[in-house]
């Protein structure tokens, strides 16, 4: 679902909500993206939860998230966050990669 915006002006009274993905706060438009990534991470306790915690720290809500592989040393996961832009989603990514925990992480387009 997605939203439609009629004759938005500048006190936002004209907004269609269809779905509740956009809220309005303070008069603001707060609208976030699905963005999606891959990872592989060490297979050790913690991890995840190392992982969850940086994704939260930045402000990224996980919306999905798949074991998609898993072996003796990696897991392979892929998270959906919802992020306000792609600078959110990047700046998400620049953090994970600097986690120890994190073997590899990649944004993908779905």
């Amino acid at each position: 679902m997605g939203y439609i915006i009629l004759d938005v002006n500048q006190n936002h009274k004209n907004i269609v909500q269809l779905n509740e993905s956009v809220n309005t706060i303070n008069g603001e438009i707060d609208v976030t993206f699905t963005a999606r990534i891959m990872l592989s991470i060490i297979n050790e306790v913690g991890s995840l939860g190392v992982i969850s915690a940086a994704i939260g720290d930045y402000g990224g809500n996980i919306t999905n998230l798949n074991l998609t592989e898993k072996d003796t040393d990696f897991y392979n996961l892929r998270i959906d966050i919802d992020v306000d832009d792609k600078s959110h989603i990047d700046n998400i990514i620049k953090s994970l990669r600097g986690l120890p925990e994190v073997n590899s992480v990649e944004r993908s387009i779905h």
